[in-house]
């Protein structure tokens, strides 16, 4: 992927998802109060977000490593990826300002056989009408808890491959999160 591939491709699409959770505040407050709120629109955002997500970290391991061009399933692709920056499971994001600060370290859990929001958008995505030993069905997965982490997960990349390819400043300033990882 080229820089202007990245800022003419990529950029935009994460900018719509981002806009999208921006709307959706209007009616559901960015708050941990609100984490477990479902519906049938964050499941659409949920899928499209780390659908995204999946995507966009088989082009990041393109860019580390040439030889990473058919790299299959996303825990592979992470830890490519944790290879180079080892520091990627302790990112921490935080959300900004008019939104309650909150911050959000997505790839903690992201490993094989650990349960996580990547879990959770599996049995969205692949078996929504199931329901565990409570009764509560998959598809309430796709809540704002989900949401967040997978954009921040989504945004996290984002800044990591800005850095990556050397480019100065992204086209977009995010309204959800700051701009730092730490």
């Amino acid at each position: 992927m080229t820089k202007e591939d990245f800022i003419k491709i990529y950029c935009p699409q994460y900018k719509i998802l981002e806009d999208k959770i921006i709307d959706l505040s209007e009616y559901v407050a960015i708050d941990p109060l609100n984490y477990a709120t479902f519906s049938l629109q964050l499941n659409a955002l949920f899928i499209s977000i780390c659908s995204e997500l999946d995507s966009l970290a088989g082009e990041f391991c393109k860019i580390i490593n040439e030889d990473e061009k058919n790299v299959f399933g996303i825990i592979n692709k992470i830890d490519i990826i944790v290879k180079k920056y080892p520091n990627l499971r302790n990112s921490r994001i935080s959300t900004k300002y008019p939104y309650t600060l909150i911050n959000l370290v997505p790839f903690t859990k992201f490993e094989s056989n650990t349960q996580s929001w990547w879990t959770d958008y599996n049995d969205v995505k692949h078996n929504r009408a199931a329901q565990d030993d409570n009764g509560r069905y998959n598809y309430q997965k796709a809540n704002l808890k989900n949401i967040l982490y997978s954009i921040a997960a989504l945004y996290i990349l984002v800044l990591k491959i800005q850095e990556e390819l050397g480019i100065n400043e992204l086209p977009f300033e995010s309204r959800l999160f700051n701009n730092e990882i730490k």
